[in-house]
């Protein structure tokens, strides 16, 4: 990743971390973004248990879902949308309670023209809680509302 694309990264940090906290109401925060990597956390309020006072897996999923998407989004040097094609969660323990702190980790390992294959797990203060392997595509702004107008258009034809 050149200088450049790094400082363009910082740049756009605080309105990703903005984004993530007013789009979803989850209140999650942007760690880091940077070469096919992203890390995000989640401080646990009531609001994110299930009625068993643990954390909701659907909490969970959004979590690692948001932090592949952002990965993903790294590696492109302009302003981006981010897409999940498909998603594959394995969660292994529900021990997260109201007060802790959630870390989500995503990688790129393999990317293709069109595709970026992502993997992620979340932790929870050394413990591993869930796992997850993702499809995204990354789309530029402008083609992405270009795709919108277009289809817009061919609508009403």
């Amino acid at each position: 990743m050149s200088t450049l694309f790094s400082d363009f990264i910082e740049t756009q940090k605080e309105t990703i971390a903005e984004a993530l906290h007013n789009n979803m109401h989850l209140g999650m925060q942007l760690l880091s973004m940077k070469d096919g990597t992203a890390e995000i956390g989640l401080l646990l309020r009531p609001e994110h248990l299930n009625e068993y006072q643990v954390v909701d897996a659907g909490v969970m999923m959004i979590l690692l879902d948001s932090c592949m998407g952002l990965a993903s989004r790294s590696m492109v040097d302009a302003v981006t949308s981010g897409a999940t094609v498909e998603m594959k969660t394995s969660v292994f323990q529900h021990i997260c309670h109201e007060g802790q702190q959630l870390i989500a980790k995503a990688k790129v390992t393999y990317r293709d023209e069109m595709l970026y294959y992502c993997d992620a797990e979340l932790w929870q203060d050394g413990n591993i809680i869930a796992k997850t392997l993702g499809t995204f595509k990354v789309f530029l702004r402008e083609e992405l509302m270009n795709r919108l107008k277009a289809k817009e258009y061919a609508y009403l034809k």
